[in-house]
This record gives C-alpha cells, structure tokens and sequence, in this order.
C-alpha cells in the first residue's frame, strides 16, 4: 500500500489528483513521468485509475513501494534518465524545494515533456500572508529549524537549505524552458491569511499594480487569494 504522507499532504495530493485526471480527460495524454515519485502513491493513481503509462523516478529508492512499476533512481537536481520530448505529462509533486538548482530541475520537466504536452509542479507558497508575517517576525520559512535533528534521516532526505522558490522566480525558469503558465490552484486556504488579505487587499492590489505591469502573466495570479493565503500550491503549465 503506497502512503501519500510519505511526500505530501493529502489535501494537495487530492487536489493534484484531481487536476491530472482533468487534464488527461482533456488530452490524448498516454505516458506520463513522476519525479520524485516518493512510494509510488502517484504513480499507482496515474497507472490504475487513469490508465496511463508511467515512469517513476526519485533519489531515494527506499521509500518505494509500489513494485508494479520499477523505479529509477535520478536527481531532480541533474540530467533525467529519459530522452527529449518523450512524455505526455509531467508531475513534480513537492520536489523542486528539495533541490538547490532549480533553473536546471524545471528545464529538465520541460526536456522531457512533449510539446503541447502538460507539466505539473506544486511548491510551498512562501507568498502566503501568514508566511511573510512569520517571516518578518523570525525568519523562519517552510520549516521549523529549531524542531529539525540536523543529525537525523528527515534533514538527510530533504535539502531544505537553499530551497525556496516562489511563483515569480519560477515563472522565470518556467520561460526559460519552454513552458508557458496555464493555472494555479492551492490545497487549502488559510484563515489568518484569508483575514489579512481581506483587510489589506487595496494595497496588495496597489503594490502588485506598481511592480508589474498590465496585462502581465503573473498579475492576476499574484492579486489571487490562492497566492495570498493557500497553504501550499500547484502550477499547471504546458510545453510551447
């Protein structure tokens, strides 16, 4: 039995489930690419319940358990073992803050991925009112260092220094790569961030309006209480 814990929060992976089976009743998507596959939770939904073909990847084969499919071990961080352009659909559930070198990560999602084809990444969103209120007060971001062993397996199987991405700078690396945004959706909206952006929402709307011009890619995205209050959120983009 595959544990979606093992990577994830149920709530995102329900919603990313949710998303991917759209996407390939909205396409001819056959094959599709899990990395980092974690237990193979994803893979097994992907495989049984949508009937695709999939190849699973991830750095650390120990946690794999979901022996219909056979793993490959790669490093999101370096060169996929897969050919260009050779699946439909592409899944990066919560991997890209486990690497320090995201540039290279996304251009590889997007290597493999066939043109007109779809990738989905989901990353912590650090845009969160509540976060940047944390942020200001302790500079804690994503995790609770003084909770961490620095010593135990949980630090070794998860790079969390030097992992922080955000949708602009992902957007970014997403250009570079070839990939055009297409929607956002969170896992869950948070009470104190949905209070606060409520209440300062005229100058967040202000304050976005000043940075980014009209009619920019990210604007509306930005101003959206999936960006201001989700918890941890997911990208859908295609490959041009």
């Amino acid at each position: 039995m595959t544990d979606p814990q093992l990577y994830t929060t149920n709530q995102l992976f329900e919603k990313t489930k949710t998303l991917i089976k759209g996407i390939v009743s909205e396409s001819f998507a056959k094959k599709a690419l899990d990395v980092p596959a974690g237990g193979g939770a994803l893979t097994k939904f992907m495989r049984e319940d949508l009937g695709l073909q999939v190849e699973a990847s991830d750095i650390d084969g120990k946690k794999w358990q979901y022996t219909q499919v056979n793993l490959k071990p790669a490093d999101l961080g370096d060169k996929l073992p897969y050919s260009d352009a050779s699946f439909d659909l592409v899944v990066c559930l919560e991997g890209l803050k486990h690497v320090f070198n995201c540039s290279k990560a996304v251009s590889e999602l997007a290597r493999v991925c066939r043109p007109g084809g779809s990738v989905v990444i989901t990353i912590p969103n650090d845009l969160c009112l509540q976060t940047k209120l944390r942020y200001f007060f302790d500079s804690q971001v994503d995790i609770d260092w003084g909770f961490i062993d620095l010593n135990s397996d949980l630090y070794k199987n998860h790079l969390y220094i030097g992992s922080t991405i955000q949708l602009p700078l992902l957007h970014h690396f997403m250009e570079k790569s070839g990939l055009k945004l297409i929607s956002t959706h969170t896992s869950k909206l948070r009470f104190w961030s949905v209070l606060l952006g409520v209440l300062f929402y005229p100058l967040i709307w202000w304050f976005t309006g000043r940075h980014y011009r009209a009619g920019h890619p990210l604007l509306s995205h930005l101003r959206s209480f999936t960006w201001l209050a989700g918890r941890r959120n997911i990208v859908v983009c295609t490959k041009l």
